[in-house]
């Protein structure tokens, strides 16, 4: 270890000889060339500028502005005042101000909107200048002095990161400034599907953050399943959103299926539970008027087996009797062989529909026994006007009480009219039919060539029919009347619309028989479906219905005229005195047997139209040629897109389109009067 004083380094250094300078060298001898043409301008010798000095900011000082040294109310610095004093200059401060700078948020009415502007600010220079600035920087808000900032705002701003930057003035246009102030007002409130999704976006990016697999995710009800009908529609696309969203794997969705109850063929005790849950979901109370309907489709007459998994076995389908059970696979082939030579195929699926008749909600006598059993109150039955489901009607109808009431003729030598009704175990119902399907058997009726309907000295038949639409300004498409498609709706609309009655009214002389059918028919089938009129003038029209038919036929046998050439069909007729009982029906069980509960109510409500919709989604899930086992497979997806439909924001049905079909109009519930 070295001592004080120790010259070892330096007598190291001055041996080495590190700070001897060596001589110069010789110099070299100098030529023509070693001069150069152009000379080099000498460098200059100036001292370099002297080097910057940081010191920090003194503030504002009298070397800055001589104002900065004026005391008004003690002749001493700021910092030597005691706390109240200094309280007392703030006070004075504040009383001094000319206008101030309020940051609190205040409520912003579009409508009554006021602006309050004093009008010493408008000519005051400092007031211009200052509204002039640009605001500053908020980096910079660390120098400003606590005493002149909002310390509410600033704790905010500390303890929420980005809270500034969300509610800054410049940034009141952005996506997520208006995404907050949408969420904060409520009003995502009621789209529940946006706000699963973002609530499993923002699951799922905590569960990424944390490294956490999804197990045991938590998904969105109603975004459950919006998702599980996109799979059911389209697989392909439904795998392509799970690369941008949350949801569920194939291995779930099949989990769930498979662990859904399959809705059970036949009227069983195990239907009526489906019922009960149908109405506890709605909270709509057991003593309610509800509708029932039923309808048949065909089906492709085949042999499949079926698994039932709650039994663990397989069964065989598509006879008319229960399913056979098949007692193991190797004796399968052996029963298929044994029911083809023995059993009857099923060749048509009959579909009983349960409604609430009211907007924004989705054999015979043994399945209304069961219901009026279990404490439903069923208020109409009705089907789409076919002879076999008007004799069940007939049949359901007989099983029960008779209930009559009388309504005088205007003219007294004519019968009442007699409004029927029917008692089963104390529950009056009233039997009905489709009002559209009522409205295309009329039209058919008109274009018929197997009759010539005879209106006093005027006919109605397909010729002028055809005269009128050919016309420019007719509001029948050449679809409607030429090669027409007889169960198209839109079709149907537009013949009985008051645009064509308008049409055929223009010659009078020619067309009266056809503007008096587009008139009594019109109206009649719009005192089903109006959405409008009162239950007054529903009434009025369905009488009034009842007295022309019965004037038409009572003309016909005086003039002579056979009804089967002259006047609407058989089933047309049978037809329209089911709707006007119907009506009127529906009206005095409303008015006299439902008790205390009130429930309005809709016509168009009570009618076949949901088991039309049904067979439409079955048909187009399964195909055209459906079997009775794919009718029973493909319930799920069916209880799916009727779920889906029922959620769907209702929009008005475009009756332009041409040749259609069916056009399913009972879920529009636009300016709908109740108390009518």
């Amino acid at each position: 270890m070295k001592e004080p004083y120790d010259f070892y380094s330096f007598n190291k250094h001055i041996k080495e000889k590190k700070c001897v300078v060596p001589p110069p060298s010789a110099p070299l001898p100098q030529t023509l060339h070693n001069f150069p043409l152009i000379s080099k301008r000498p460098q200059s010798n100036n001292p370099p500028p002297p080097s910057t000095v940081s010191r920090p900011c003194p503030g504002l000082t009298t070397e800055f502005d001589k104002l900065v040294g004026e005391q008004d109310l003690f002749q001493t610095k700021f910092t030597d005042p005691t706390e109240d004093q200094k309280s007392l200059v703030y006070t004075a401060r504040h009383h001094d101000y000319v206008w101030r700078n309020d940051t609190s948020p205040g409520f912003h009415d579009q409508q009554h909107s006021a602006v309050f502007f004093l009008p010493s600010l408008e000519h005051n220079e400092s007031f211009k200048n200052a509204i002039h600035k640009e605001a500053p920087d908020p980096a910079n808000l660390k120098y400003v002095p606590l005493v002149n900032q909002n310390t509410h705002a600033g704790m905010l701003y500390a303890k929420f990161h980005g809270l500034q930057d969300l509610i800054s003035e410049d940034n009141n246009w952005s996506l997520e400034h208006r995404f907050f102030q949408h969420v904060v007002s409520g009003k995502f409130k009621n789209d529940t599907v946006f706000r699963g999704i973002i609530h499993a976006k923002v699951l799922a990016k905590d569960r990424e953050i944390k490294n956490a697999g999804n197990q045991n995710f938590k998904y969105d009800t109603d975004m459950d399943t919006l998702f599980g009908l996109i799979h059911t529609i389209s697989p392909h696309a439904y795998w392509e959103l799970t690369k941008h969203l949350p949801m569920r794997t194939e291995r779930s969705i099949k989990h769930i299926i498979s662990t859904t109850p399959r809705f059970p063929v036949g009227i069983t005790d195990e239907i009526f539970p489906f019922a009960e849950k149908y109405c506890e979901d709605y909270k709509y109370p057991r003593g309610a008027p509800l509708s029932l309907s039923v309808d048949d489709t065909k089906l492709f007459a085949a042999l499949r087996p079926l698994y039932d998994g709650v039994k663990q076995k397989w069964f065989i389908v598509g006879t008319t009797e229960d399913h056979v059970e098949v007692p193991n696979p190797q004796a399968l082939n052996a029963t298929l062989d044994t029911l083809k030579a023995t059993a009857n195929l099923v060749s048509k699926l009959r579909l009983w529909v349960l409604q609430i008749p009211l907007p924004g909600v989705p054999p015979h006598i043994r399945l209304m026994e069961g219901l009026v059993t279990r404490g439903f109150r069923i208020t109409s039955g009705g089907g789409d006007g076919a002879s076999v489901e008007r004799d069940c009607q007939r049949r359901t109808a007989s099983a029960g009480k008779l209930v009559e009431y009388r309504i005088k003729h205007p003219d007294a030598s004519y019968p009442d009219i007699i409004v029927t009704l029917h008692d089963l175990n104390g529950n009056v119902w009233v039997v009905i039919q489709d009002a559209k399907h009522g409205r295309k058997t009329f039209k058919n009726n008109a274009f018929s060539g197997a009759r010539s309907l005879t209106l006093g000295n005027f006919a109605v038949f397909y010729g002028l029919v055809h005269a009128l639409g050919m016309k420019v300004n007719s509001p029948l498409y050449r679809q409607d009347f030429i090669k027409s498609d007889r169960m198209d709706d839109p079709g149907a609309a537009r013949f009985f619309s008051a645009d064509f009655l308008a049409q055929a009214a223009e010659q009078p002389e020619e067309n009266l028989g056809l503007v008096v059918y587009l008139l009594v028919f019109g109206d009649f089938i719009d005192a089903w479906q109006s959405r409008t009129l009162s239950h007054y003038e529903r009434a009025k029209i369905v009488i009034r219905t009842h007295l022309s038919l019965n004037t038409w036929r009572s003309f016909l046998a005086k003039a002579g005229y056979s009804e089967a050439r002259h006047f609407i069909s058989k089933e047309a007729f049978d037809f329209a005195q089911i709707l006007i009982n119907g009506l009127l029906g529906l009206i005095i069980i409303h008015r006299g047997h439902l008790n205390d509960t009130q429930c309005p109510l809709l016509p168009w409500f009570n009618a076949s139209e949901p088991n039309e919709h049904c067979f439409s989604v079955m048909r187009d899930v399964a195909g055209p040629d459906m079997t009775m086992q794919q009718a029973i497979l493909v319930v799920p997806k069916l209880r799916a897109k009727l779920q889906s439909a029922v959620r769907k924001v209702k929009t008005q049905t475009d009756f332009k389109k041409q040749a259609s079909g069916y056009c399913h109009t009972y879920h529009l519930a636009g300016n709908i009067d109740f108390t009518g």
